[in-house]
């Protein structure tokens, strides 16, 4: 679980920079594998995973249909988040919302 909270963190911070910098993060398939780990039991990964996301939903609006578009279960996903989940990882998925609207 280490790697994977580190390696979102990294792939988190780079798509807080340009444009470019994230479309190459999307391009290169991150968002479905980051998508795949929104149900994990680790609080800390799924507060990584909508670090990602929320960064990714400020770009483009071909970066936000990336995450649109990745999976059919992303709101319900997101939902659940908001209902049930820390309020640590509800902030990050709050940012999701607030970046994508």
């Amino acid at each position: 679980r280490c790697v994977q909270e580190t390696a979102l963190r990294v792939l988190g911070n780079i798509v807080t920079g340009n444009d470019i910098e994230t479309q190459i993060v999307v391009d290169n398939g991150c968002i479905p594998l980051v998508m795949n780990l929104i149900n994990e039991q680790s609080t800390a990964i799924r507060k990584e995973v909508c670090f990602f996301l929320s960064n990714v939903a400020a770009g483009t609006q071909i970066q936000i249909e990336s995450i649109l578009t990745c999976e059919d279960t992303f709101f319900p996903k997101l939902e659940w988040i908001l209902q049930n989940d820390t309020n640590e990882v509800k902030h990050e998925a709050l940012w999701i919302i607030g970046n994508i609207f």
